[in-house]
């Protein structure tokens, strides 16, 4: 079922940010496992794809929430 699959997403979604909303200013700059990226920059590339990928099927367009990194 489509609609409880979105359900789910948005669950793990919400959760995955709440999580990365709690981090320290400084864990943001720190070096991630993947070569030459910083944390930050490893948070946004995911989020920036998932809304891309998300953004061709999701019903009713586009995200409006904002991400901000600081």
């Amino acid at each position: 079922d489509l609609t409880a699959i979105r359900g789910a997403i948005r669950e793990l979604s919400g959760a995955f940010l709440a999580d990365m909303e709690a981090l320290p200013a400084e864990t943001w700059l720190q070096p991630s496992d993947c070569a030459g990226w910083t944390i930050g920059a490893a948070f946004i590339h995911v989020v920036q794809v998932a809304e891309l990928l998300g953004d061709s099927s999701r019903e009713g367009g586009p995200a409006t929430r904002v991400v901000v990194v600081r």
